[in-house]
């Protein structure tokens, strides 16, 4: 157990720094996944209407690389290899509803490149019970002895804000310590300790992928610079469209200041002013069915060509294809294919898949570090120390139920697999819908055998000789 000044001192001297600067980087990275990032810097003269111009540029490029990722990690089942149910320890997972919370766990680790899962005990009905929460990265910081190869950490600091100051506990493998620390970290008091009889510090970090050192590597921060080229791209376009898309109508040998009295370099500024504004009142303004005539024979009328707005198209589609190509994410995440075949679209998918699928193991793993903690809590050890246990996930690969069912009968005829083993792969299939189908093909096939025993019996009372036979159906049965 940890002292008081124990408490204070890590806190001060160490973790709550450490919190401060990764929080910064967080934040960051959480702008430009939530599209919430700086502006495209202007000149300080820039008017209204440019600014405006600015803000539309701004469009989320990488909230988009998260979410195409994210939503091809949904969980459905945790079970050992050689179960048909689910373990245990998926009750834990219902009672706490993960099954909504998954989704922003996934979308947290993948954008930020880790998240947090805590489990503590709790009652139920007068039972002890795993309480399950999703922990924002930037609310919480832990420590490992060894980023990589420990699973446990040695510390985890987990607070929210209120006002100028932090509400934070710190917890051990031991106990939690609750404490309230100043915006600046100056400030650190001891409020009281609680024993949480865990075992282990209760924090499971989410990082779909590591390296080698232990550091998560996120959906977001590696593309950032691509993403600012994306929306210079889409602001250039937007001035290009705003104020040169069309064809300017010029005029020579007219002097719009004939007969005003042009000022001097001695006049006054509302001389000028009052003189400019004239020269705009005699501007000519056309509409579209005004037509221009001119007495004077000198006078002239020629345009000027607009801007051609393909090279600003042509260079936001490569930058599109580059950053489709760095994040492993579908081009068609980010624009329409026209005149591709099935076969290229499944291979425009391939390294997105591959992704999707190396990002499934590491936060499966967490899942399943989580829920045995969570048997762990509720006294079943049995599942606790089941290693072979593991998350199953829905198939998001997109196909139609006809191509699905064409591919799922040819392995059961061809292969011989069993229909039952291919009912999870049914496009849209969730784990209730499984579960109720076995339960309704074991009452079929219970009502088959009683069917055929009913038929065996009725056979025996008009052929003694088939009696045995339904004697041993009826053993069997």
């Amino acid at each position: 157990m940890l002292s008081q000044s124990d408490v204070t001192d890590l806190i001060h001297d160490r973790l709550y720094p450490l919190f401060r600067q990764e929080r910064e980087r967080l934040e960051w990275i959480g702008k430009w996944m939530h599209s919430e990032h700086e502006p495209i810097e202007l000149p300080a003269n820039a008017t209204k209407e440019q600014k405006t111009l600015r803000d539309l540029a701004r469009t989320p490029w990488l909230g988009l690389v998260v979410a195409s990722t994210s939503q091809a990690q949904i969980v459905d089942g945790y079970r050992s290899p050689d179960q048909t149910d689910n373990s245990t320890p998926w009750g834990a997972w219902e009672r706490n509803r993960f099954s909504r919370l998954q989704h922003s766990i996934h979308h947290a680790a993948n954008g930020y490149g880790y998240c947090y899962g805590k489990a503590m005990p709790g009652t139920i009905g007068g039972e002890r019970r795993a309480r399950l929460t999703a922990v924002d990265p930037s609310h919480a910081l832990t420590v490992y002895a060894d980023d990589l190869e420990d699973e446990w950490p040695m510390y985890a600091l987990h607070g929210r804000p209120a006002g100028n100051e932090w509400v934070m506990k710190l917890y051990d493998d031991e106990f939690e310590y609750f404490v309230r620390v100043g915006a600046s970290g100056d400030e650190v008091d001891f409020i009281e300790w609680r024993g949480h009889e865990v075992g282990v510090c209760p924090f499971v970090r989410y990082a779909p992928f590591t390296d080698l050192k232990g550091q998560p590597v996120g959906e977001v921060e590696p593309f950032i610079n691509l993403a600012k080229r994306l929306n210079k791209n889409v602001h250039d376009r937007l001035l290009a469209q705003h104020y040169n898309s069309w064809k300017i109508r010029t005029v020579s040998g007219v002097d719009l200041g004939k007969g005003l009295k042009e000022p001097t370099a001695e006049s006054t500024v509302e001389e000028w002013a009052e003189y400019r504004a004239e020269v705009e009142r005699r501007r000519i303004k056309l509409s579209q069915s005004e037509m221009l005539v001119a007495r004077d024979p000198n006078t002239k009328f020629d345009t000027l060509d607009e801007t051609p707005l393909d090279g600003f198209v042509r260079v936001d589609e490569s930058d599109q294809k580059t950053l489709a190509a760095v994040s492993q994410t579908p081009i068609t995440a980010f624009a329409e294919l026209s005149n591709v075949s099935a076969d290229t679209i499944a291979e425009i998918r391939n390294g997105w898949a591959q992704k999707v699928t190396v990002r499934r193991d590491g936060l499966g793993d967490a899942h399943a570090q989580l829920l045995r903690l969570a048997a762990h809590i509720e006294g079943d050890e049995a599942a606790a120390q089941d290693f072979r246990a593991r998350i199953t996930w829905q198939d998001m690969q997109v196909r139609s139920l006809a191509q699905a069912a064409d591919a799922l009968g040819k392995l059961t005829q061809m292969l011989g697999v069993p229909p039952e083993a291919l009912w999870s792969m049914v496009p849209g299939a969730e784990t209730a819908d499984v579960d109720e189908w076995k339960a309704l093909a074991r009452r079929g096939a219970a009502r088959d055998r009683l069917a055929a025993i009913a038929d065996a019996a009725a056979e025996a009372r008009q052929n003694p000789t088939v009696a045995g036979l339904v004697n041993r159906l009826g053993d069997a049965g």
